[in-house]
C-alpha cells in the first residue's frame, strides 16, 4: 500500500473502543503513529471506562470519551453520539479505526473531513466509506498485530512491543505508595499482585485455589500478596471469601485510580490474573505474570513468542488443538457483567490447579532472580 502523504502538521483521530486491555494493546500503534508523525495533533476516541489511563501519555494530545457501556436511554445515547460528531466534524486529516471499532466509526471518519480513513472492513455503506480498507478483521492473531497493520497501512513502521506506562503523575505514585504502606508494604517489600474477580462469573478461579497460591508465594518466596480491583459488591465478596482461605492477601480494591494501578504493578515482583487488562499492564511494565485463560483463544491477548516464558507464562485447557470448550448456553459474556445463578466457572478454569500455577510462578520468579544476579555481577 502506498505511504500516505504527510502534511506539515496533520490532525489524526484514532478510534479505540474497548476496555482497558484494548487500550493497552493499542499503545504500540499509538506510539508508532507518534513516531511517524511527531508534529501531529493526535486525538483518541475511547471508552469512558478507561478515563484517566492515558492522561499525560506522550502519544496522544487529546482524549475524547465517546463510548460507554453503561445503560442509557435511547435519547441519551443519541445525544452522546451527536456530541461526539459535533466535537470531531471537519477537524481531522487522517482517521484510524483500530480493532473492534463500531460500524459508526466509518461515518465518524467521513464527517471528520479526513481524506485518509483506514480500518477493517464493515458491511454495507460503512465499508465503502474507508479509503484504506484492510479487509475482514483477523480474529486469530495478536491484537497488537491487528492494530499494527493499520499503522503500516499509512506507510509507517510498526512494532508490537508494548511501551512502559511511564506517564503516571508523581502525586499518584506517592498516593499509591501510601496505600500500600498502609497494608504493611513498604518500598522495600516484595509483593505479588492478584486480580481474583472478573466482570463475568465464568472467569473467576476458585477462592480455595487463590488461597493456596497466596500461601505458597508467602512461604517459598517471602512475598506479600495485594489484591487489586474495584469496590463493586461481587469483587468485595470474592475477597471476603478468599480471606477465609488464606490470611496472606491484603486488599486495595477500589482504592486506586488507573494511573495508580500502573504504578502498583510496576513495583510488583509478580502478577497473577485471569486473561484481563492487568496482565497486559504487567507485560508493559516488564513484570512477570501468570495468566489464566478460559475459553477465549490465547493468541489475541497472550504473550508474543519472545515474551512467553520470560515475562509471562500462561495456562489453559481446551478440548483439543484449536478446539475451545463449549460455552455456557446461559452465558451473558460481553454484556457488561454477569454474576447470576447461571454463571458457572468455565471448564478451563475448573481444570487449572493451584499446583501448576504455583509451578509457573516459581519459574518466572527464579528467572527474574537469576537475571537480577547476573546484571549485578556484570
Amino acid at each position: 500500500m502506498e505511504p500516505v502523504n504527510r502534511p506539515g502538521r496533520p490532525r489524526i483521530m484514532v478510534i479505540a473502543r474497548g476496555h482497558l486491555g484494548d487500550i493497552v494493546t493499542a499503545l504500540p500503534a499509538l506510539r508508532d503513529l507518534r513516531a511517524g508523525y511527531p508534529d501531529a495533533h493526535i486525538a483518541l476516541v475511547a471508552n469512558e471506562y478507561v478515563r484517566g489511563a492515558l492522561e499525560g501519555c506522550p502519544f496522544v494530545d487529546e482524549i475524547l470519551y465517546g463510548f460507554g457501556y453503561r445503560h442509557r436511554s435511547a435519547l441519551a445515547t443519541e445525544a452522546r453520539r451527536l456530541s461526539l460528531l459535533t466535537r470531531t466534524a471537519g477537524r481531522f486529516d487522517i482517521v484510524l479505526s483500530l480493532r473492534s471499532s463500531p460500524r459508526s466509526s466509518a461515518v465518524l471518519g467521513l464527517a471528520s473531513g479526513a481524506r485518509v480513513r483506514a480500518g477493517y472492513h464493515q458491511p454495507g455503506l460503512a465499508g465503502r466509506l474507508l479509503t484504506h480498507d484492510l479487509g475482514p478483521e483477523p480474529r486469530v492473531q495478536s491484537n497488537r498485530l491487528t492494530n499494527a497493520a493499520l499503522v503500516r497501512a499509512l506507510g509507517l513502521e510498526a512494532s508490537l512491543v508494548l511501551p512502559r506506562l511511564s506517564w503516571v503523575p508523581e502525586a499518584d505514585q506517592v498516593r499509591a505508595d501510601e496505600i500500600l504502606a498502609g497494608r504493611g508494604i513498604t518500598t522495600r517489600t516484595r509483593f505479588a499482585v492478584f486480580q481474583i474477580a472478573a466482570h463475568w462469573g465464568c472467569y473467576e478461579w476458585s477462592s480455595e485455589k487463590w488461597g493456596a497460591l497466596a500461601d505458597h508465594l508467602a512461604s517459598r518466596h517471602d512475598l506479600k500478596v495485594v489484591v487489586v480491583g474495584t469496590e463493586e459488591d461481587f469483587e468485595l465478596r470474592k475477597f471476603a471469601d478468599l480471606s477465609r482461605q488464606s490470611t496472606v492477601p491484603a486488599s486495595i480494591q477500589g482504592l486506586t485510580s488507573l494511573p495508580m494501578l500502573f504504578h502498583v504493578v510496576s513495583r510488583a515482583a509478580l502478577v497473577v490474573a485471569a486473561d484481563s487488562a492487568l496482565t497486559q499492564i504487567a507485560i508493559a511494565q516488564r513484570i512477570p505474570a501468570v495468566i489464566l485463560f478460559g475459553i477465549e483463544p490465547q493468541v489475541r491477548n497472550g504473550p508474543l513468542s519472545e515474551e512467553a516464558g520470560v515475562l509471562m507464562e500462561s495456562v489453559q485447557y481446551w478440548e483439543g488443538p484449536g478446539r475451545a470448550p463449549a460455552p455456557n448456553p446461559h452465558c451473558l459474556f460481553g454484556q457488561s457483567q454477569c454474576h447470576t445463578a447461571n454463571c458457572l466457572e468455565n471448564s478451563s478454569f475448573r481444570r487449572i490447579t493451584a499446583g501448576e500455577v504455583c509451578a509457573r510462578a516459581d519459574r518466572l520468579l527464579e528467572r527474574a532472580s537469576s537475571a537480577q544476579k547476573l546484571s549485578v555481577s556484570v
